[in-house]
């Protein structure tokens, strides 16, 4: 799981890339572009929005990244208790 704060809110990613559901960081902690626009997978460059996570470009275009609902409160990020979990 990642988390991406954007200058109107958080938003919170399984770490698993679409195309080969590797970790999208081969660098620790290396989720975005250098310009810090995109969310990046390292692996094999795909790009992907911050807001919804689909894919702009790469091996898994049109795909999208799994969100994983979140609330924030006082500066907290906690994972919101409606995220379904497979038993």
């Amino acid at each position: 799981m990642f988390v991406v704060r954007t200058e109107r809110d958080c938003v919170a990613y399984v770490n698993a890339c679409p195309h080969a559901f590797t970790p999208l960081e081969t660098f620790t902690d290396r989720f975005l572009t250098r310009k810090k626009d995109q969310i990046l997978c390292t692996t094999h460059g795909a790009l992907f929005n911050f807001d919804n996570g689909f894919c702009t470009s790469g091996p898994c275009a049109g795909k999208s990244l799994v969100a994983i609902p979140i609330e924030t409160s006082d500066g907290q990020i906690t994972i919101a208790e409606t995220w379904p979990i497979d038993s």
